[in-house]
């Protein structure tokens, strides 16, 4: 018989798209072991990141309203129940997670702010440095911990890249490509400040800039591009966006999901706190020695991004060491441990 596993996910202007993102990376490595896929989002996710969804075999079902009674409209559209529901969703805890019980066999809750109880048998928290400890109290004492980047939830197509991304880096040489993305809706508009960091750099490095199909800044990268002296391009929403960062030699961006994807594939960053769950990370990663920490996004200037660029660029082989740190952080292979925990 399938299986079937329901998401109760979402993504918009101000979280981005980095939950959607990682439950489709789980959803499509549960579908390739037999699973059938649903997804519950807001009905403004598919205004935001309309584009970026999961394609098919995948269902989707769009709710109205807050959290009363959302474990009744679920239970609506499926009302054969599941026997996996996984909730990532800042907005949802314990009593949201409870009131799905009847109909949910087992519950896997995504989080990284560890401020809310939940009423789940797992628990993935994929940020470094997290502890058991982190959740005591906010957990059963049943629950499956899962910490740590070893559980990233990533796209197959990193694991895919990382060997060739490892083995053709060249920190030695200096930065010649430059990687920027502040995820799938940028939403403090951070792009063309890195792209004005880079040209005050005085860098003569290529650029590829990836944003998300809502991003408002795209207009204003692309006049941007003229300032800068070495090739640049813009990808929106690439297919394939592991193979555009794993030719980079540093990124500029958010220290959200994305930090693990360019971890993964070895690539150091200068790293940017857009939203209050990041400052960890952030953290973390600068004292893993894989990321210089900029700051919150509304104190960072093209200045500090210079100084940033000029900091790893500084020919003592700090490039390199960056990058073997980022490359010990997360092996890409997260995906697929998450999922075979759920195999039959």
């Amino acid at each position: 018989m399938t299986r079937r596993a329901i998401f109760r996910c979402d993504a918009g202007p101000g979280i981005g798209a980095g939950h959607l993102i990682r439950c489709a990376a789980l959803a499509d490595a549960l579908v390739s072991d037999g699973w059938n896929c649903g997804f519950a989002m807001g009905e403004d996710a598919a205004k935001t990141v309309g584009s970026m969804l999961p394609q098919a075999p995948h269902r989707f079902a769009w709710l109205d309203g807050g959290p009363d009674g959302e474990a009744r409209r679920l239970r609506a559209v499926w009302p054969e129940g599941c026997e996996l529901l996984v909730v990532d969703h800042y907005g949802r805890d314990a009593e949201f997670e409870r009131a799905c019980r009847p109909w949910a066999k087992r519950i896997l809750a995504i989080d990284d702010l560890a401020d809310r109880p939940h009423d789940c048998d797992t628990l993935l928290d994929q940020t470094l440095g997290r502890a058991e400890a982190d959740y005591t109290g906010l957990v059963p004492g049943h629950c499956r911990m899962l910490l740590g980047p070893g559980y990233a939830l990533l796209r197959r197509q990193f694991a895919w890249a990382r060997a060739r991304s490892l083995a053709e880096r060249r920190p030695a040489s200096g930065i010649r490509r430059i990687f920027v993305s502040f995820g799938g809706t940028d939403g403090l508009n951070l792009t063309p400040v890195a792209l004005a960091g880079i040209a005050e750099s005085g860098l003569t490095a290529a650029v590829d800039v990836v944003l998300g199909p809502q991003a408002r800044s795209r207009a204003d990268v692309e006049r941007r591009f003229a300032t800068l002296p070495a090739p640049c391009r813009a990808h929106v929403n690439p297919t394939d966006v592991a193979a555009v960062m794993g030719r980079a030699d540093i990124a500029i961006g958010a220290a959200g999901t994305m930090s693990w994807e360019r971890c993964c594939l070895g690539l150091p960053s200068l790293a940017v706190v857009s939203a209050g769950n990041q400052r960890q990370i952030a953290a973390a990663l600068a004292g893993e020695g894989a990321a210089i920490e900029l700051g919150r996004g509304s104190d960072v200037t093209p200045s500090r991004v210079a100084d940033g660029l000029h900091a790893v660029n500084d020919g003592n082989g700090t490039l390199a060491a960056m990058s073997a740190a980022a490359a010990a952080i997360c092996d890409g292979m997260g995906t697929q441990r998450v999922a075979g925990l759920f195999a039959p």
